[in-house]
């Protein structure tokens, strides 16, 4: 009787959600990438066409590739406000990354929501083996029920919830994403020019570092550039660039003397769009 219950209210439910949120539009998916063996790069995970105020999120994601490292999850330049917390499960063993938004009460009443149309959720640091084959590596989602006992299991999935924080919804779509290994064709394209063809944030030099290191970035159109220096809490803790620059390398130094040893994150900012990377001082 009791399991009939339980079936009957999670039917309820359902249909409740269904019904309430018939015209939710959100999209969750995550970039395609190409990048060679031996390299570092960042995969980002977007929401679009947003169209709820939601409380929380969850983003499971599973890749299957042996010669596939994740390093972190960023939520700089994230959609993700001051009154929620981001919390990061890696499970490389089995190929799992799990993004997980949740609100800060901080003994407030009512349940904090994020109301946006569209944005990055995390940034993923990805790292490729120097062994790895051509080929391509799917960066897809997790859709998984686990039984507790006879009436009950966990369901583990892309989803989000309402502004009361009491109901799943699911999104309209998810796109998965993918890691393109190219291996290096040593082609010269002829391009004579003398300017970056590419916007581009190249890793800092040396890395890890003590306590001062490189760090260039490509321009290939003059332009305004911000590059600043994150914690792991994505506060500010340099700015090295603000200003305009005009297109080429440039490349500028930065002293992390004053601070203490750790993990930190560098973003440009430029009218061809951003870029973040992850450095680390050791002491």
């Amino acid at each position: 009787m009791r399991k009939t219950s339980i079936i009957a209210l999670t039917l309820a439910l359902l249909m409740f959600t269904s019904s309430a949120f018939a015209q939710y539009t959100g999209v969750i998916s995550v970039d395609s990438v190409e990048a060679q063996p031996g390299e570092s790069f960042q995969v980002p995970v977007r929401l679009s066409n947003n169209n709820l105020a939601f409380s929380a999120l969850t983003v499971p994601l599973h890749y299957d590739s042996d010669f596939l490292y994740v390093d972190s999850v960023s939520f700089i330049g994230s959609i993700m406000p001051e009154t929620f917390g981001g919390l990061v499960l890696l499970e490389p063993a089995i190929g799992k990354i799990k993004i997980t938004y949740l609100p800060k009460m901080d003994g407030q009443l009512q349940v904090p929501t994020i109301d946006v149309a569209q944005g990055v959720v995390g940034t993923i640091f990805f790292r490729l083996d120097q062994s790895a084959p051509p080929g391509v590596i799917d960066l897809d989602s997790i859709n998984v029920e686990t039984p507790i006992n006879d009436s009950m299991s966990i369901v583990e999935r892309v989803d989000l919830s309402d502004p009361s924080g009491t109901i799943v919804i699911l999104p309209a779509d998810f796109i998965p994403g993918a890691v393109k290994v190219m291996l290096p064709t040593g082609v010269n394209d002829g391009d004579n020019s003398g300017l970056p063809q590419e916007f581009a944030l190249a890793q800092n030099y040396p890395n890890p570092f003590n306590p001062v290191t490189s760090i260039e970035f490509s321009l290939p159109q003059a332009g305004h550039v911000e590059l600043k220096v994150f914690n792991v809490l994505g506060q500010t803790v340099s700015t090295l660039v603000d200003g305009f620059e005009t297109a080429g390398v440039h490349r500028v130094e930065f002293d992390a003397g004053s601070l203490p040893s750790g993990i930190y994150f560098y973003r440009i900012s430029h009218s061809e769009g951003a870029q973040t990377k992850k450095m680390v001082l050791v002491k």
